[in-house]
């Protein structure tokens, strides 16, 4: 279910870095989603993207890096990710303002919907319609739901029953996914705080502008 949830919610995260990338400046294919690959497919598009790159520039002003994290999935405290992805999926929320809600189909795109469309009932949450089953999400529902996942995760060791606090267990459906908007939450703040920085920069350009033109006419 958190699995479908955040697959859902890419597109929307997408629209995020495309509006972060074009407020620091960078325009380009590439650069009108989010970083996250959804499968190996989608990884040719972007090296056909850098290759081209490459043929056009100096391979000495052009290179590509590629890092690995060590034990990612376990190292990352629960409640540290339930607060980055939950401020990830609020900024989704928040980027229009009629986003309430969001409606989840088996076999069909997410949708979704105002205050206005939101169900008042618990049990009208979920059901079955013309694309399968659906589910009907909130902030406050997924922040539960996530909750909920993250403190129930368990390993069995020998005959010992331990709960995980750090890290989510190899293997957990959803865990390349909390680990992706774990990171992405990250590198969005970087983005914005890039935009911030070269705002105030262009604030300072013109109010040095404005000091010399203001000495000038004295």
């Amino acid at each position: 279910m958190i699995n479908q949830l955040l697959t859902q919610l890419l597109p929307g995260m997408d629209a995020l870095f495309a509006a972060a990338f074009q407020s620091v400046g960078i325009n380009a294919k590439w650069t009108q989603h989010s970083w996250i690959l959804r499968n190996t497919a989608a990884a040719i598009p972007l090296i056909n993207a850098w290759n081209a790159i490459y043929a056009s520039h100096s391979a000495s002003l052009c290179r590509l890096y590629t890092y690995d994290f060590e034990r990612l999935y376990t190292n990352i405290p629960s409640g540290d990710l339930h607060a980055k992805i939950m401020q990830l999926i609020g900024k989704v929320f928040t980027s229009h303002p009629q986003h309430a809600g969001i409606k989840i189909w088996d076999e069909a795109p997410a949708v979704w919907l105002t205050a206005t469309q939101m169900p008042t009932r618990d049990c009208d949450r979920h059901g079955t319609g013309y694309a399968g089953k659906f589910f009907i999400y909130d902030l406050d529902t997924i922040a539960e739901f996530l909750r909920h996942l993250l403190d129930n995760m368990y390993v069995q060791f020998g005959d010992q029953l331990l709960q995980q606090v750090i890290g989510t267990p190899m293997g957990t459906n959803c865990a390349s996914l909390l680990a992706n908007f774990y990171l992405a939450m990250y590198e969005l703040a970087f983005l914005e705080n890039l935009a911030n920085l070269a705002n105030d920069a262009m604030n300072l350009q013109a109010k040095h502008r404005l000091n010399k033109s203001c000495s000038a006419s004295s």
